[in-house]
C-alpha cells in the first residue's frame, strides 16, 4: 500500500499563488508505504525521496524484473528495509520561470543553487 498526497497550491501562503517555491508546506508532503512481511512498520524516516521513485519501488517490491535505465528513480527498498538509511541527499526541481531555469538541490546540508542562464552558462552557488 503506498499512500501520498500533493501539497496543492499556496492559495496565499508566503505571499505566493502557485506551486514553484521551496518552503517546507510545498516540499513535505505525506507518504506511507507498507507491504506485506514488513519488518519496520510503523518507523519514520527523514530519506529525502521523490514520487519519480515509487515505480522502481512498487516494482522491487512485487518481485518485477529492474527497468531499462531510461525509467528514472530509484528504489525506496533500502530506506523501508532501515528508515536511517539515505536514498538520496537531495530532490528538487523549478521548473522554467522568466526565461531562467533553476535547479535548486535541497538537501540536510548546506543549500547548493544551480541557476541557468539564456545563454547556456550554469552557476553554482
Amino acid at each position: 500500500m503506498l499512500f501520498t498526497s500533493d501539497h496543492g497550491y499556496h492559495m496565499g501562503e508566503h505571499g505566493h499563488y502557485q506551486k514553484m517555491t521551496l518552503f517546507e508546506a510545498a516540499d513535505r508532503v505525506p507518504l506511507i508505504i507498507s507491504y506485506p512481511g514488513m519488518s519496520t512498520r510503523g518507523r519514520r524516516s527523514q530519506s529525502l525521496v521523490e514520487m519519480v521513485d515509487f515505480y522502481r519501488t512498487l516494482g522491487e517490491l512485487a518481485g518485477l524484473p529492474e527497468p531499462p535505465a531510461v525509467v528514472q528513480g530509484r528504489s525506496l527498498v533500502p530506506v523501508l528495509r532501515d528508515p536511517a538509511a539515505a536514498c538520496s541527499e537531495q530532490c528538487a526541481d523549478v521548473p522554467p520561470f522568466d526565461g531562467r531555469r533553476v535547479h535548486p538541490a535541497h538537501s540536510r546540508t548546506p543549500l547548493h543553487l544551480m541557476a541557468t542562464g539564456r545563454a547556456g552558462h550554469d552557476r553554482v552557488v
